[in-house]
């Protein structure tokens, strides 16, 4: 592949990811003024967190196997449209059950696009697999920290949830358009790739996946995104229950908490190849569920604290996952890696819709003590599942 095509296609898979962190991150931001409007209770409102992450179920159980046999860029852009798609929908949703889709077409967008540009850029860049991955992270959480403020500065507009949401879509399809000029010119690229993946058999494939390894990365993902999608959907519900009449302050800690995540994502694509993966794996996770207990007890400055440490905690945690599954399964790397995201939409799907009824029962301080144990649960996972050779740098697996 050509260099100037070769740096047009990471242009374009940073873009994307940018604009689905914003898209999926306005979901947890939103929730409160979607309650509001259609006046329903939060076990009623889990269902919203529940389609999100059962949205990337589905798309994950097909789109990596796609993807390896097909073409990853091919996946990428289907799946790119479609968010786009239903965010623009969003203009004229008049309906809680419409809304709920839309979250559900965005979930499945989120997800599928971590995994597979994730993938994409692996096989892009073999030798710097985790630089770039990592890379694709910081650019997710500047999308997210941009959430907040973008949502600060359409309030300004006196703009509703819908125009939120529309606004993202259409610059989002103007992106897609731009690149696309550019990104046909490899098409023909793209279709020798995906002759050649054609002819992998599934038993192949299967065989090739059937590894303890693969087990141990989907367990972690699982635990992770059970953590951080709960986090990311209910916590500024929680935050606007307990700081009521106060979304600018609630914006606020939530912005700080996706700085702390691009500030991890930022560290761990720069010390690339001096950070050894199990050992972050294991402080990371535990020192997040030390943050988790303050963001309980804490108030003022001490809580933003806590919000920025979880995330400078524990923000390169699925990154680090995923960049350990394609260097283990390179030939593979669309479907491994697939495998682990869907693991991870299972578990945040689960425990979204755990933390609904946990909140709307026990109150959120129960909700955030399940958010901390799963992720501390990684912690004897990283400790005594992981091997040797993940002990070393990363970069150098």
């Amino acid at each position: 592949m050509e260099q100037k095509r070769k740096v047009a296609i990471t242009v374009f898979c940073m873009a994307a990811m940018f604009l689905f962190a914003i898209s999926c991150t306005l979901i947890g931001n939103l929730l409160p003024n979607v309650i509001g409007e259609f006046d329903i209770t939060l076990s009623r409102a889990g269902i919203v967190t529940v389609a999100q992450n059962f949205g990337g179920i589905i798309a994950l159980i097909f789109c990596g196997f796609l993807a390896d046999r097909f073409g990853k860029l091919k996946v990428i852009l289907t799946i790119f449209f479609m968010m786009v798609l239903f965010l623009c929908d969003c203009f004229v949703i008049q309906r809680f059950r419409s809304f709920v889709i839309a979250a559900m077409v965005i979930g499945l967008a989120s997800s599928s696009l971590n995994m597979l540009i994730s993938a994409y850029l692996s096989d892009l860049y073999p030798k710097k697999s985790n630089f770039y991955i990592n890379m694709g992270g910081v650019f997710f959480g500047i999308g997210s920290v941009m959430a907040p403020i973008y949502l600060q500065l359409m309030s300004q507009f006196r703009a509703n949830w819908r125009v939120d949401f529309g606004v993202c879509g259409i610059v989002s399809l103007v992106t897609i358009v731009f690149f696309l000029v550019i990104l046909f010119l490899i098409s023909e690229t793209e279709k020798k790739g995906a002759l050649e993946n054609s002819n992998l058999q599934v038993k192949e494939i299967i065989s090739d996946l059937k590894q303890p390894m693969l087990i141990l990365f989907s367990a972690m993902g699982f635990l992770y995104m059970a953590h951080s999608s709960s986090v990311m959907n209910w916590m500024p519900t929680y935050l606007a229950n307990r700081f009521q009449y106060q979304e600018a302050i609630n914006n606020n800690i939530m912005a700080v908490y996706w700085i702390g995540i691009l500030g991890s994502r930022l560290m761990m694509t720069f010390f690339a190849g001096k950070v050894k993966p199990k050992y972050y794996l294991i402080f990371g996770n535990a020192l997040g569920g030390f943050a988790m207990i303050g963001i309980v007890i804490s108030e003022g400055i001490v809580l933003l604290a806590a919000f920025f440490f979880l995330g400078l905690a524990t923000g390169a945690i699925f990154q680090i996952i995923l960049a350990l599954t394609c260097q283990t399964f390179p030939k593979f790397s669309g479907t491994a890696s697939s495998l682990v995201a869907l693991s991870g939409s299972v578990g945040g799907t689960l425990c979204c819709w755990i933390i609904g009824i946990v909140a709307d029962d026990l109150g959120f301080p129960a909700a955030i003590i399940i958010q901390t144990v799963v992720l501390i649960f990684i912690v004897p996972l990283a400790l005594f599942g992981l091997k040797r050779k993940h002990e070393v740098f990363i970069g150098k697996v």
